[in-house]
């Protein structure tokens, strides 16, 4: 029984108003009354989102109204084109249709969001170090650049847009080893009882320690999650609305409202703007001392513009602050006491720019922050 509702999943009967789509619909599950053991997460006016055990696996499931299954149909066949192939993509389980619900199943994480972990209170009191920081960046940009690549050949992927990247739609898959470490990402081979989502780390001989000769190892795994407002180049864009997402991630040109809508490139560097909003959040938490810091550093995640806005801004409200006066979040002094750190802050300066053209490209952040990893002796 689905807590504050009145029904069980076993007692709906699965209707579809799309039989051709529905049709399409490879899921693993047999259907949804395979799970059971719901509790309800949030609810927002067009979705809830339920935490379920299928499998003795505990699983996410995202339910549209009725009302919302175009909604539930795109976002589905997003998320069935790109999660499967990338472990930096929220996994994709299977979908299933009741009277009352249109429902997306996806691997759960008990770490929740990035926002989450970056506000949680060891976090806030030691802050990150200089490996995590890039770890989850570099993990983080590596689904956004899947996202904004073209697949050819037999099994074709899309360019996609996310069109809401946020600390909040960014999930941790995995914290692995002692978070006081240097982070090491060496996989194990996977058994047969794993699927591709679940990978194990190992060890690295040749690990760097850390600045306490902590002699033991930590990795850190994101993913992009929550493809509800994406968008892909073959489709018809150039009448979509604009002004979708979070208003405090929202680029420049989509608070003008002078993005170039017949141009996709247009959508990936919005997407590029908001991603650097993320990567200041990250490193908003950085400690250039951890674990030690010879004097008390304020660490606390904030929200980007947190210094110029209030919780929940509105449009206007952002347009004044990164249009017309065109300010962005401060970077703060201390985080240039490491020289390794500089290529990290380059990407944010790069990458959110009044200058749509002037930015990088999700795979150029990724390359970036792929060598620096490798130079740290992180990857």
């Amino acid at each position: 029984m689905v807590e504050g509702c009145s029904y069980s999943f076993k007692e709906v009967k699965t209707v579809c108003c799309d039989s051709n789509f529905c049709n399409q619909i490879d899921s693993i599950l047999t259907d949804i009354t395979s799970i059971d053991n719901f509790t309800i997460i949030k609810k927002n006016p067009q979705t809830e989102l339920w935490k379920g055990k299928y499998q003795n696996d505990n699983v996410a499931i995202k339910c549209y109204m009725p009302g919302a299954s175009s909604s539930w149909e795109r976002e589905l066949k997003i998320y069935k084109s790109a999660s499967s192939r990338n472990n930096n993509i929220l996994r994709y389980i299977g979908a299933d249709i009741s009277r009352y619900y249109y429902c997306i199943v996806f691997d759960y994480y008990d770490n929740q969001s990035l926002y989450d972990f970056l506000r949680c209170p060891k976090n806030s009191m030691f802050g990150l170090s200089l490996n995590q920081i890039y770890m989850i960046a570099y993990t983080a940009s590596k689904g956004l650049s899947y996202l904004h690549s073209n697949i050819f050949g037999a099994d074709p992927k899309p360019t996609i847009c996310h069109r809401d990247i946020k600390s909040k739609n960014i999930l941790i898959k995995s914290i692995c080893g002692n978070l006081n470490a240097t982070i090491n990402l060496t996989p194990i081979p996977r058994n047969k009882y794993q699927s591709d989502h679940c990978i194990n780390y190992t060890k690295d001989s040749n690990l760097n320690k850390s600045n306490n000769n902590d002699k033991t190892y930590c990795s850190i795994n994101c993913c992009i999650s929550d493809l509800g407002l994406a968008i892909t180049d073959d489709e018809d864009y150039s009448s979509i609305k604009l002004k979708v997402g979070t208003h405090r991630y929202m680029s420049p040109e989509i608070l003008s409202e002078t993005l170039d809508r017949l141009n996709f490139e247009s959508f990936k560097m919005s997407d590029v703007y908001s991603f650097a909003l993320v990567l200041w959040e990250i490193i908003s938490c950085y400690n250039p001392f951890y674990p030690n810091p010879p004097f008390k550093l304020n660490c606390f995640h904030e929200l980007p513009y947190h210094e110029f806005v209030s919780q929940n801004p509105s449009l206007d409200d952002m347009k004044t602050i990164v249009v017309d006066k065109n300010l962005r979040p401060s970077l703060q002094f201390n985080w240039y006491k490491s020289e390794k750190i500089l290529p990290f802050l380059e990407i944010i300066k790069e990458s959110w720019s009044s200058n749509p053209k002037s930015r990088l490209s999700a795979i150029r952040i990724k390359l970036t922050l792929q060598k620096s990893c490798s130079g740290m002796s992180i990857i």
